[in-house]
């Protein structure tokens, strides 16, 4: 014989089949709806900015944005000389604001308007109790107003001024 043949023939172990591990998979997060991404994004974009100083901080000195009020008499932009009260109607005009509302003075001709949307009022803001003239037949909403003297000769000489009104385009 051999010596092969003498030799006792050691089998390799065979690996044993080891059960079958089933995976377990985590559920998945549930779907953020789209408001929720975008409060996310939001909330993401603030920390973001947190990160920086405030933007007067690299403007300058005397530059706040905390609308401090000058003790100084002098330093003060305006000086109130006599106060005019709203009449109400204009408040009631506001609250059926559903876009913008703007509000300004024409000193030139002593009147104060309100654009509420797509409606313009004026008023004679040095009378006491004045009547409110609107016009609200624009079906556009209202972006600016300006009061423009007109070119000499084009119009009649009793027109001083002439209302100017910049409206916002519709979609058609």
């Amino acid at each position: 014989m051999s010596q092969q043949q003498q030799q006792p023939q050691t089998q390799q172990p065979q690996p044993q089949p080891q059960p079958q591990q089933t995976a377990h998979a985590l559920p998945a997060p549930p779907a953020e709806s789209a408001i929720e991404r975008a409060a996310r994004t939001i909330n993401n974009q603030l920390d973001r900015d947190n990160r920086y100083p405030p933007l007067e901080a690299y403007v300058g000195q005397g530059i706040s944005g905390e609308y401090e009020l000058p003790t100084n008499p002098a330093w003060a932009p305006f000086q109130r000389l006599q106060t005019y009260r709203l009449p109400d109607a204009v408040f009631e005009q506001v609250d059926h604001t559903q876009m913008s509302t703007q509000m300004g003075l024409f000193a030139e001709i002593n009147h104060a308007w309100v654009v509420v949307d797509n409606q313009i009022y004026l008023w004679d803001y040095t009378r006491p109790n004045p009547e409110l003239v609107g016009f609200e037949e624009q079906p556009s909403n209202i972006t600016c107003v300006k009061l423009v003297k007109p070119r000499a000769k084009v119009f009649v000489d009793t027109i001083e001024y002439l209302l100017v009104l910049r409206l916002s385009r519709t979609s058609s």
